[in-house]
This record gives structure tokens, sequence and C-alpha cells, in this order.
């Protein structure tokens, strides 16, 4: 019997373990389905733990997970299950439950009885907990379906800001499967051409001829659909894949840029965004000339993009490595200038050739005087310095004009065109005849 336990039960809480859990959790599903009844599963997983172990040592850790496991059974029924799976993580099967109301209050009592304050020698402590839900009933719930759901749920509630909860839906499956696509996969997602580079024209100021174009990610997938840039961005770095996409996507953007030249589309140049994850890696100068020579486009042809938050966090990091970019004769732009924080100490020193205004002051540059007054400032600035200025997220005609009297040199956004794949890119230029894109 004593082996018995042991095989079942967590060694320092005594609640019961993984094993159990699946077995008891299996059983809660059988018995939902034959009654037509609904039950939950509580993901439960400790804020900021490492922060106690590593401060007060594992055995004021030890202590407090026992102390969890203590308060976990007090807001628990007899008919639930209350299980450690290791770690800071619990889980908690509730068993006939009347609607998801119900649930949250579940949620809020364990999220309140957690807070109360705990005692280890001379220090008061404060737990909170960060709890993803997932359902099952009588006509849904797989085993490892329901624990995965409510795990992914648990992530989602950690990055809404912790001490909450969360209840799973598809998106939130959606995430957490583009956040755990191995690195491994990588090279088939690219021959299954699930990832594909968009393109958007960069549009010259008055003129309106096209003389750049953005490359953007995309993803197709074959159950999500497609997925923009920014959130694939966002699940690549999140995943450890942001290095090898961007190697990728530099290699690719450059390829289409001679390609377009060969068809007989002039173009000055083609832009790519680099993440903050590429800025660090102390080969990104030879990432960068492999791809020119590989693609054979002329290193003044090709832009890189560099969010302004990088530069500050790292300037010094991030002036060498552009100072090393720039000698290659690529041109370097800042992206979403305006926002947040910049010293423009260090503008006066990046090896920039361009900055481009966030979209979030062009918006409402024709109705604001202050949105207005900002970019005016940045253009003028810029041309100071001997800096090109393009302007993005231009929607309207208006705002074009607004830009045009304001002396901004490049704009770019769905006014012209929003982002497009490469074979629908070439219907902007017509054949034999100027590059030009009419406003909508």
């Amino acid at each position: 019997e004593k082996l018995e336990y042991q095989a079942h039960h967590h060694p320092l809480t005594g609640l019961p373990n993984r094993l159990l859990l699946y077995a008891r959790l299996k059983h809660s599903i059988q018995y939902a389905k034959r009654e037509n009844i609904r039950g939950a599963v509580l993901f439960i997983d400790l804020d900021d733990f490492k922060r106690i172990n590593d401060s007060l040592g594992h055995s004021a850790g030890d202590e407090v997970l026992k102390e969890i496991a203590a308060r976990l059974k007090r807001h628990s029924r007899e008919v639930d299950t209350v299980a450690h799976l290791g770690g800071d993580e619990f889980v908690i099967v509730l068993q006939r439950v009347r609607s998801t109301g119900d649930v949250f209050n579940r949620c809020d009592d364990i999220l309140t009885g957690l807070r109360q304050p705990f005692r280890f020698n001379e220090s008061e402590l404060v737990i909170s907990a960060s709890i993803g839900i997932a359902e099952f009933s009588g006509h849904s719930g797989d085993l490892e379906d329901v624990l995965k759901n409510a795990d992914a749920a648990m992530y989602k509630a950690k990055a809404e800001g912790k001490n909450s909860y969360q209840l799973h839906t598809p998106e939130i499956t959606e995430d957490a499967v583009e956040k755990v696509l191995p690195e491994s996969h990588l090279r088939q997602v690219i021959e299954r051409e699930e990832l594909a580079l968009h393109y958007q024209p960069q549009v010259a100021l008055p003129e309106g001829n096209i003389v750049a174009m953005e490359a953007l990610l995309y993803r197709r997938h074959p159950d999500l659909g497609e997925i923009g840039p920014d959130r694939l961005m966002t699940l690549s770095a999140a995943s450890g894949l942001i290095v090898p996409v961007g190697e990728w996507v530099l290699k690719i953007a450059c390829r289409q840029l001679m390609a377009w030249r060969e068809q007989g589309f002039e173009l000055r140049r083609i832009a790519v965004n680099l993440a903050q994850e590429q800025l660090q890696l102390k080969n990104l100068p030879q990432q960068v000339e492999q791809a020119l020579l590989e693609t054979g486009c002329p290193s003044g042809s090709l832009e890189l993009e560099i969010t302004k938050d990088f530069i500050m966090r790292q300037p010094e990091r991030s002036i060498a490595a552009m100072q090393q970019i720039r000698a290659l004769g690529v041109e370097l732009s800042v992206n979403d200038f305006g926002t947040g924080h910049f010293s423009l100490n260090y503008l006066n020193r990046l090896p920039v050739t361009r900055l481009k205004i966030d979209r979030s002051f062009v918006r409402d540059i024709d109705e604001n005087p202050d949105g207005e007054a900002i970019v005016r400032a940045i253009i003028a600035m810029g041309h100071s310095l001997n800096l090109q200025i393009t302007a993005a997220g231009v929607e309207t005609p208006g705002q074009k004009r607004y830009l045009e009297l304001l002396g901004c040199n490049e704009a770019q956004g769905d006014c012209f065109s929003r982002p497009l794949p490469p074979e629908q890119i070439v219907q902007l230029f017509p054949p034999q005849s100027e590059n030009r894109v009419v406003s909508v």
C-alpha cells in the first residue's frame, strides 16, 4: 500500500501526481460524457516562484509549495481532484460544474486564498498565480487536448499580467501551436511554402512613382489561414525561430529585387526589418554580406530597418553593429520613429540614412494639429541631419497631400497598395511606362 501511494502521489505535497491525475481526469471526462454534464480543468502556475527559491532558498520554496497545496485543497470539494505535477505547477479537476460563471467564481476564490500573506521565518510572502481554464462536457473532451488547452490558457493569463485566469479559446490554441513550433520544422515549413514574403510599395513624394519595396513576412498555415507579419515575428521570436527565419527573409527579399530588375522594373532598394535577436548576433555583418553575394544584390540596394527600442536598450552595441553593416554599403533606417523614448544624442551618432515616421502620427495628421506638428518637426530635424524621411501607414489622399506639403520624401501605406505577393506586385508596374501608382 505504501509503494502504491508513493507511485501516485507527489513526495513533497502528498497530492496526486501526474499519473493519478491522468487516471482521474480520464474518469471525469468519461463520466461527463455518460451523464451529459460539464467539467473543467484548472491549470495553475505560481507567478515568479523562481524568485522565492533564489532569494530565500529551496527550503523556503518547499514550505511555500506545501502551503499552496493545503490552500488549494481548502478551496476544493471532495469530488474534485487537486494534483501537483511538479515544481510550481498544480492542476484541479472540477467535476460537475453548472456554468462557466461558476468556474470563474472558483478561480476568484482560489486567487484570493493564495494571496493571503504567508510567513516564513522573518519574511512575509504574498503569492499569486496564473490559471488556465479548459472545459469539457458530454459532447467534447479528450484527456490530452483538455490538459493542453488549459496549459495554453494559463500562459495567456501570464501574458495578460499574471494573478488572473483565462478561459481557453481556439485563438489561444493557435498562439500556443505557433510558439512551440520546433526549429527542426523550419525547413519543412519553407518547403511547403507556408512562409512567404509580401511586399508593400514605398512611393516618392510628390511624384508618386514606386522607388522601393518593404518585405513583410506572412505564413500560410493549412489550418489557421494567413498569419500576418507582426504576429508572426513575435511568435517566431518566442519560439526561437527569429534568427533562421530572418536570414531566410533577407536572402529571399534580395533575390526578389534582382528578379524584378531583370524584368525591367526599376526599384532603388528593398527594405527588410531586422529583429533585435538578429542585431545581437556577432556574425550579422557576415550574414548580410553572404546574402548579397549569393543573390547578386548590390549593397546600396538593400535597406535594413531597425526599431528604436533596441537601439535605446543597448545603444553602444547597436551603434557598433550598425557601423559594421553600414561599412558594407547597406542603407539603414530607424523604424517607428517618434514613439516612446529616443535620445537625439544617439541619432547624431547612428550611421542611418533614413527615419521612418510611425503610423500613429500619420493617422490623424490632416485632422489633429498636434500630430501635424510632430510630423513637421521630425521631417525638419531629419532633413537638417541629411536624412531621408519615409511616412508609414498612409491610408488616405488627404494624408498624402499633407505629407507632400511638409516635404516628406517617401510614403508607404494602403493609400498606394496593401502588402501583396510578388506575382500581384508586378501589376502595379504598367509595361513600358513609368512606375506610377494612383492613390485611392
